[in-house]
């Protein structure tokens, strides 16, 4: 990657702007949802410590009650006289006043909860009741959980939304960068890397995004609320050092660090205990392949005692890899167990010491325990972002490559072919490779012939054609068509004149109509019969269960090789191009195909350049030129007969591609002499 450029998963980020409400609204969404855990838990802990103390006051607030020290307290919370009788009252008989207590005993330990209770019970009338407010307690508790489960869905949709709308372009960059790379480049390369970058790098980038929106903000956020959040709890409750939240966070922290240690250590020890079981694996399969070996030089004893030996080799390996897996997990659960009971113990020495209630204790726990799913989430989602991370830098290396073939500015629209198309010293080299596709290749076609390109390397003659239609620029030399530079001219008015017909791209998962015109809007369902009749495709495109709107495929209507074949001559007669290459099946063809496609080519073919690359002897012999390749060079040129009699390697390859004893149309010696 450049210096300038920022980090993989950064640069994918910059593609959340495409839906910047949506990335908006999830992050804002998810730090909501962090500080709606704090509502609940505050909600949570009322409603226990209402429940636990039955909304009646301990022995020392109620003796004060009694004894009118607190008389002030009540009246500046109750205005109302006759409320505030009433509330005393209910306690001289024992009886439950709702949050008052609570509110009574934070005025008496001067806590920090005391403004917050006591502005609750003087403005809502329904916390002076225990049922009252228990049950106003337990529905806001379900109105906020209500508004959590809709903020989740709508965090969720909107980042799902945003992911999906970045993955998408970012799908389409990689399909315009394989456009652009050519067709040679990837054959170098192989078409895994585009298959990969457009759909497991992606995906792997699209839930990186994800996860990014969803709980990169969220969870940290929480577990920074939740820390501030336990000590309040707890110095609210007892107003002395929050003992049992620091020991919580030490010991947390001192099991992050150890555990942490104790996977690196894992993880290295189980790679090599993998690497190990897998070699000794691979030495059994390699002596349950040498079975005619051992018989054949009568090694039975050995080679038992060998098998043996690495039967026990891999079972030692594979033990120690179970036994190293189970005690790490096992000591983890160790640590866990020690820091809980350390806990335990602190919290314990609190209680007993009177400095926290049981409501308050329970709601500490239920806060330090609720810490556990954001830290959980936080290493999960460590692991995402790593993979997003690291397919966002292949994905980048690919659509970072640079374009194997250029226009020039200055390029010139080109004319449909009408003299001659020249090759001068044409080399080819794809790197990587020793072997030159094409090697100094120089000739010349006049426009109208019919041209067979013969070679036993196929990847010569498609060197040739991806060169021609400028996928590829060769290394060296020029090709010219009417005289002119073919580098030299636009690609649009190079590729309009030029139609292809090759195996490895003869249909596409569509409707007929859209193979043949390529979808284009100017080709009319009466240009695309006229053109399927050329093709003789037309009768069974009609029997087809809708025809031309037939999808045709690996997804649709499977179609013999040869109906591809004819669907793609059609796809090359609708444009009327001046040059056409035809790479024709490798199969049998039976009378009547063999009659269609003589009918085809005469009809098409008459008036055109065309270069085939036969796979049927009559097609090869139909050619006014043959040139013949070996080893990237043109090793001869002429009419077939011509080369039958001057090379014997062309007689060879002959015998071998069309399965026919060339020899036997050489002129046979004059014996009279």
């Amino acid at each position: 990657m450049n210096g300038d450029r920022p980090a993989p998963f950064r640069r994918a980020l910059r593609f959340l702007r495409y839906a910047s409400r949506h990335r908006w609204t999830a992050i804002i969404g998810s730090l909501l949802l962090a500080t709606l855990i704090l509502v609940l838990l505050a909600l949570g802990g009322l409603f226990l410590a209402l429940l636990i103390s039955r909304g009646q006051l301990d022995a020392e607030d109620r003796q004060a009650f009694l004894e009118g020290h607190q008389e002030e307290w009540l009246q500046k919370l109750l205005p109302d006289d006759g409320e505030r009788a009433e509330v005393i009252e209910r306690l001289k008989k024992h009886d439950g006043v709702g949050l008052i207590a609570l509110a009574c005993s934070a005025q008496r330990r001067q806590t920090i909860w005391e403004p917050i209770l006591e502005w609750m019970v003087r403005n809502w009338a329904w916390t002076r009741h225990n049922w009252q407010a228990m049950v106003a307690l337990l529905a806001a508790t379900f109105v906020f959980a209500l508004c959590r489960w809709g903020l989740l869905l709508l965090v969720h949709w909107s980042a799902a939304e945003a992911a999906v709308e970045a993955a998408t372009r970012l799908r389409r960059n990689v399909y315009y960068q394989t456009y652009r790379l050519g067709s040679l480049l990837l054959k170098r390369q192989g078409p895994n890397q585009a298959i990969s970058a457009f759909t497991r790098h992606v995906e792997a980038v699209q839930e990186g995004l994800y996860v990014w929106l969803t709980s990169y903000w969220r969870e940290p956020a929480r577990l920074l609320l939740l820390a501030v959040f336990a000590p309040l709890v707890e110095f609210g409750t007892s107003g002395s050092f929050p003992f049992l939240t620091l020991a919580f966070i030490c010991l947390a922290g001192l099991t992050w660090l150890v555990g942490g240690q104790l996977l690196a250590w894992y993880r290295q020890r189980e790679r090599l205990w993998n690497q190990q079981a897998a070699e000794q694996l691979s030495l059994l399969q390699e002596s349950l392949g040498i079975m005619r070996l051992v018989k054949g030089y009568l090694m039975e004893a050995f080679h038992q005692q060998r098998i043996e030996r690495q039967l026990g080799e891999y079972e030692r390996h594979v033990k120690r890899q179970r036994f190293g897996q189970v005690a790490f997990q096992q000591t983890l659960v160790l640590l866990a167990l020690a820091a809980l009971t350390v806990l335990a113990f602190v919290a314990a020495w609190n209680t007993l010491q009177n400095q926290m209630g049981l409501a308050s204790l329970l709601t500490l726990m239920l806060t330090l325990g609720a810490a556990y799913f954001p830290i959980s989430r936080m290493l999960s989602d460590r692991l995402v972002l790593r993979r997003a991370t690291e397919s966002a830098e292949k994905l980048f290396q690919f659509l970072d490559q640079p374009g194997e073939v250029i226009e020039s500015v200055q390029a010139r629209f080109l004319e449909p072919m009408q003299r001659e198309l020249q090759f001068e010293n044409v080399s080819l080299r794809l790197p990587g490779e020793n072997r030159p596709l094409l090697d100094r290749v120089s000739f010349s076609v006049q426009a109208g012939q019919r041209v067979g390109l013969v070679s036993a390397d196929r990847s010569t003659l498609h060197g040739l054609v991806s060169v021609l239609a400028r996928f590829y620029d060769p290394d060296e030399g020029v090709i010219r068509i009417d005289g002119h530079n073919i580098r030299r001219v636009t690609l649009e008015s190079l590729r309009a004149h030029i139609a292809l017909v090759l195996q490895s791209d003869l249909i596409f998962t569509d409707t007929v109509a859209n193979n043949i015109s390529c979808g284009d809007p100017a080709f009319k369902l009466s240009r695309i019969m006229e053109a399927a009749k050329i093709a003789h495709a037309h009768q069974f495109i009609q029997d087809l269960p809708q025809g031309y709107e037939t999808v045709i495929g690996d997804q649709g209507v499977p179609l013999t090789l040869f109906q591809r074949f004819q669907i793609a001559l059609a796809r090359a007669i609708i444009r009327e191009p001046a040059l056409v290459v035809i790479e024709e099946p490798a199969l049998h063809l039976t009378e009547d195909e063999k009659a269609w496609l003589e009918d085809t080519y005469a009809r098409f073919a008459s008036g055109r350049t065309v270069l085939f690359i036969p796979h049927r002897f009559h097609t090869l012999r139909s050619c006014d030129l043959v040139l013949f390749f070996h080893q990237g060079r043109l090793e001869g040129q002429g009419k077939h007969r011509e080369l039958l009699q001057a090379s014997e390697l062309y007689r060879q390859i002959c015998f071998v591609e069309f399965h026919l004893l060339a020899e036997l149309e050489l002129p046979q010696p004059n014996t009279s002499q």
